[in-house]
């Protein structure tokens, strides 16, 4: 069902066969962890855990962004590199864990604020 002439249907594709680098999330968090109550944390089973060292950031607060790159295409990061550096409010370089196991690859890029 097509609702208006402006909206086309998404076209899924295997993401093995993805192509280029794409921003999936970007989230941020708080350094200071003793203002949250944590919750009870019950075992599920899960995918993948990133674990983030921050101590070495600079600023009050952590930014997390997770992208999909093209396997073998690790140049693909570099506009985003370049852009998380160019923002004023960056405190520190961020950091790229790369994973490139999986296809495409995935990275968790980290910069303090």
């Amino acid at each position: 069902m097509l609702f208006s002439q402006y909206h086309k249907p998404t076209v899924w594709q295997r993401i093995s066969k993805f192509t280029g680098s794409r921003q999936l999330a970007s989230i941020g968090l708080a350094k200071n962890f003793s203002r949250i109550k944590p919750s009870r944390y019950e075992l599920k089973k899960l995918d993948g855990i990133v674990y983030v060292d921050f101590r070495t950031l600079r600023g009050d607060t952590i930014n997390v962004s997770l992208h999909l790159t093209e396997r073998g295409h690790i140049e693909f990061l570099q506009s985003s590199l370049d852009f998380f550096q160019s923002l004023p409010m960056i405190s520190s370089n961020p950091m790229i864990s790369v994973f490139t196991f999986t296809n495409p690859w995935l990275a968790v890029v980290v910069y303090g604020t």
